[in-house]
């Protein structure tokens, strides 16, 4: 067993803008360096067999200063900008559990619930900073996976995992294109490969569920020569085969 404690700080250097020329006041020409401080503690333990492990921990960011990178809503074009917008805090728990069941079988276990909102903070055209973007609510991995003989010289295997997320927002000012739903996407594998491990053949997929997941928001909405909002999707139910060689 491992106990630990942390307290680390960062920062990200400030630099110059780019202003064009109507960009208005809310624009500055150079823009600050943003702070984090980080708080953690945790465990990390296995049973003395190694068949069971957790490590587990806590945590608190303090992020003041934050560098914002928005378009400036003055100019046809989209011109994006950078500027010093208030201050955050992130504070969460992480766990993961890896268990040994039999001398074939693992299951393990990832999960993580965290709040990542800004204190104080408006963008360049007054709307109110609320939640930290590409921040869910809650995160979790549930997987397991059978690994066996098959013959004197082959083995086979079968994995397969649970991928679960809360809802979430793209954009710095949370609008609700950029509202992603929660969700939970199934991943599953299969296959056998020589018992030395110089070859393995599998078939896999990812997301066979053809769960629908926003991933990236670009909002060019306000441009006069584009005048939309382009949104990316994550992939669809994607099948294939695999061959790994080792020489």
């Amino acid at each position: 067993t491992t106990l630990y404690a942390r307290v680390a700080k960062g920062y990200r250097p400030g630099g110059p803008n780019v202003v064009p020329p109507g960009a208005g006041p809310n624009f500055p020409t150079q823009f600050n360096a943003d702070t984090l401080i980080s708080y953690e503690a945790g465990v990390r333990a296995e049973t003395p067999d190694r068949t069971l492990s957790i490590d587990a921990s806590v945590y608190y960011l303090d992020w003041s200063d934050i560098q914002v990178t928005t378009d400036n809503p003055n100019t046809p074009l989209y011109d994006p900008q950078i500027f010093n917008a208030g201050a955050a805090h992130s504070t969460g728990l992480e766990i993961e559990l890896l268990s040994q069941l039999t001398d074939a079988l693992q299951v393990g276990f990832n999960g993580a619930i965290q709040e990542a909102e800004y204190d104080e903070g408006v963008l360049a055209d007054g709307t109110p900073l609320r939640k930290i973007p590409f921040a869910p609510d809650y995160t979790a991995n549930l997987n397991a996976q059978y690994d066996a003989a098959l013959t004197s010289t082959l083995d086979w295997f079968a994995r397969g995992e649970i991928l679960a997320r809360g809802e979430s927002y793209l954009t710095d000012d949370n609008q609700q294109d950029g509202h992603v739903e929660a969700s939970t996407m199934v991943n599953l594998s299969a296959g056998f490969g020589a018992s030395d491990g110089a070859w393995r053949l599998s078939v896999w997929g990812r997301n066979i569920g053809d769960e629908e997941l926003k991933q990236r928001l670009f909002d060019l909405s306000g441009t006069d020569v584009v005048g939309q909002k382009f949104i990316a999707l994550n992939d669809p139910a994607t099948y294939g085969v695999k061959l790994i060689l080792r020489y």
